[in-house]
């Protein structure tokens, strides 16, 4: 995939329209890695989280132990972002869930340089609100989750 196409890819990924820069600076920051089967493993559980995935084309799932439901991360979502956001192991097991699984490798020092541009800021929180939202879900519907 060319360096253009990438970039195109990203701008597609994204839930809202982003600038040419940070596109730019996502794809070159970024490591492009493609899962060509079904199951293969991004992170296991306990896994010291380096970085994340940028989901670009393609379908990952996200494999919780304790529970049968298998929750899914599809284009411009983020594999491994809250692990790799408070610094811990991973918690879950993270795997292709399509043939063809598209992702931009994002590590902590490039992390760390597109939290300058504009925007990206804004996508990592829109993420991160995104995947409280599955969690509350998925405890809900167990039982386990006390509000007030």
């Amino acid at each position: 995939m060319s360096f253009n196409e990438l970039k195109e890819s990203v701008k597609r990924a994204f839930p809202f329209t982003i600038s040419d820069e940070l596109a730019h600076e996502i794809v070159f920051s970024g490591s492009f890695i493609e899962f060509t089967s079904c199951g293969e493993t991004l992170f296991q559980e306990g896994d010291r989280v380096k970085g994340l995935y940028l989901i670009l084309n393609g379908k990952a799932a996200i494999s919780i132990p304790s529970r049968e439901e298998t929750f899914w991360l599809e284009p411009g979502e983020m594999a491994g972002l809250d692990s790799f956001v408070i610094q811990e192991k991973q918690s879950f097991k993270i795997y292709s869930a399509t043939e063809l699984l598209q992702t931009l490798f994002i590590d902590r020092f490039c992390y760390e340089l597109l939290l300058e541009i504009d925007g990206f800021q804004g996508f990592v929180n829109y993420q991160m609100a995104k995947q409280i939202q599955v969690y509350k879900k998925a405890l809900s519907s167990s039982g386990n989750l006390v509000t007030r």
